[in-house]
């Protein structure tokens, strides 16, 4: 199958480039021309010069293929507006040069997030027909993002997955919990320590692949998660244990969070940089859980997440310190 892809250029993306390769599907790209390290390259890409923003580009980049992997997004901007146009606004012009291509895609996976969703009410595992509650900018962007591709069902398969916090190699935000863990701190909330769900990139891409390729999946909205659930503290202990480091508890109340973003945007509005820590991060890491419910990605896509952190982490660790990044 001929697929397009979006967003390959990045971390999951590239990870995705490599899986759909593997399986034996052709490639092609929308890429700026931003360095990828010869991911691409290695995966038989075809480039395509052109942005989300660019209709005609995008016109061009959806031409004769049979499925379009919508992986592109913001995961950090300075304002709502800003996350808007780019998971809602971009999605949008895409799905339209789809539905004007002759003929257009058969199928469209929109890689969301579970931001889009929403924590998890007292815990309990969401399931994906559940009501969607985003806490954050970005979660509201990705879900109108969801909504948007859903009103063109009727011209092509409309397929929808939700990872949760994804970690692996090559990932940047990851790595700074990393660098956290290799100092020795072991951040404890007295709100409670935050419990979820996280996905290996491996795993991830495995997993949309499926969403591309499963007869059933048609219509369909899947979590792409692994069905074990931690909490932030054992993440963070499993990381310092990796790095050979054992975790020192620091409280850190709510009001420290949200002090420091206050700061971090503050320091953003007058340079002009995105900051590290944001108003939305903080409302997410102060919701009591983020989980979700797998079964129907293994039920419809014949997917299951098989890495589990006691070997993911170690693993991600040992790839940072070989690439150099620990």
């Amino acid at each position: 199958m001929r697929i397009l892809l979006t967003g390959g250029t990045g971390f999951v993306g590239g990870h995705v480039a490599g899986r759909l390769a593997a399986r034996g599907h052709a490639l092609r790209a929308l890429t700026r021309g931003k360095d990828d390290g010869g991911v691409l390259a290695r995966a038989g890409a075809e480039a395509v010069r052109g942005t989300l923003e660019d209709p005609a580009s995008l016109r061009e980049a959806v031409r004769g293929v049979e499925a379009v992997v919508h992986g592109a997004g913001l995961i950090k901007a300075r304002r709502a507006a800003d996350y808007h146009a780019v998971n809602a606004g971009g999605t949008e012009r895409l799905l339209e040069a789809c539905a004007a291509a002759d003929p257009p895609p058969r199928r469209f996976v929109l890689v969301s997030s579970l931001a889009a969703q929403g924590p998890s009410p007292g815990g309990r595992p969401l399931r994906e027909e559940e009501p969607c509650a985003p806490v954050s900018d970005y979660g509201r962007s990705k879900l109108a993002g969801e909504e948007i591709a859903r009103r063109f069902a009727g011209r092509m398969e409309v397929v929808v997955v939700r990872p949760p916090a994804v970690y692996g190699p090559r990932d940047r935000e990851t790595l700074e919990f990393f660098r956290i863990a290799r100092a020795g701190v072991r951040a404890r909330f007295p709100f409670g320590d935050l419990r979820l769900v996280l996905v290996h990139v491996e795993d991830l891409a495995e997993g949309i692949a499926a969403a591309a390729e499963a007869p059933g999946a048609a219509g369909g909205t899947f979590h792409l998660c692994h069905g074990e659930t931690a909490t932030l503290g054992g993440v963070m202990d499993l990381m310092a244990a990796a790095l050979g480091r054992r975790g020192v508890p620091l409280r850190v109340p709510r009001t420290l969070l949200w002090g420091a973003a206050a700061l971090q945007e503050a320091l953003a509005a007058a340079t002009g940089r995105i900051p590290d820590l944001s108003f939305d991060k903080v409302r997410e890491l102060t919701a009591p859980a983020w989980t979700a419910d797998p079964a129907a990605a293994k039920r419809v896509l014949g997917w299951e997440a098989r890495i589990p952190l006691a070997e993911g982490i170690p693993g991600t660790a040992r790839w940072y310190r070989e690439a150099g990044w620990l």
